[in-house]
């Protein structure tokens, strides 16, 4: 396992400190932050389309969300990967399907491998949303969201349960220039086991993870710390997550 230790030290909440968490997160979604958090568990296809000079090229894969936690199935460099993003953690693990093991890199790192794919909605790319209005895209009744932020910048719908749906818009890194177009479909809501986000135990490395076996309640200090914490951190542009 290669191992990350970069922006780590995680911040585990649980009960009514991660609603709390979660209902200040989403109220600073729209205030201009995060992306807010889906309402519900969900399985979708994804179809990443970057236009350069060079072509055109897409690639597709499966995800899943439940709350903060995230997985990406596709194939990377003829390769099954499943990306796992962990924002409570401050990791991203990367696990290699057929060998059983995994790379883990901090959340603010970078993650070797991972950057060349776009993604606009995912904890690891710093853009800030504010909530434009409700627009019916594709026949679907959506939220609509200006994002911008590191050299990314487009607009992203949203399910009314805040499921991504669409992402338009273009990354620019020195002279190079890309188009990027994210779509959403084959929404399925359904309940998402735990097990997703996890890394399987006969994975290589696996005592190595940064990932609890027990998450410890919150007191109430604990609680008017993190309130404060969000406040600042999302006035500096930088977002901080717990374990909900």
């Amino acid at each position: 396992m290669r191992r990350d230790t970069r922006s780590l030290g995680p911040l585990r909440f649980s009960g009514l400190a991660g609603l709390i968490v979660s209902i200040a997160l989403s109220s600073l979604a729209c205030a201009g932050g995060r992306p807010p958090l889906p309402a519900i568990e969900y399985q979708a296809e994804v179809s990443v389309t970057v236009r350069d000079a060079s072509g055109e090229t897409t690639t597709t894969l499966i995800e899943r969300g439940r709350d903060v936690f995230r997985r990406r199935e596709f194939e990377l460099e003829g390769k099954p990967v499943a990306v796992i993003d962990r924002p409570d953690l401050r990791v991203t693990w990367l696990l290699d399907l057929e060998s059983r093991t995994f790379d883990e890199f901090g959340r603010f790192g970078d993650a070797e491998g991972l950057e060349s794919l776009p993604d606009p909605f995912g904890s690891r790319q710093p853009l800030r949303f504010v909530e434009e209005g409700s627009e019916r895209l594709d026949g679907v009744e959506t939220r609509r969201f200006r994002a911008e932020g590191r050299g990314v910048s487009g607009v992203a719908w949203f399910t009314l349960d805040y499921i991504p749906f669409r992402f338009e818009g273009e990354r620019t890194t020195g002279a190079s220039r890309q188009e990027i177009v994210v779509q959403y479909t084959d929404i399925e809501l359904r309940s998402q086991p735990a097990y997703h986000f996890a890394i399987p135990t006969n994975y290589e490395g696996y005592a190595l993870r940064s990932q609890p076996s027990t998450q410890t309640p919150m007191s109430t200090d604990e609680i008017d710390d993190v309130r404060r914490r969000l406040r600042e951190e999302s006035q500096r542009g930088r977002p901080v997550m717990g374990t909900f």
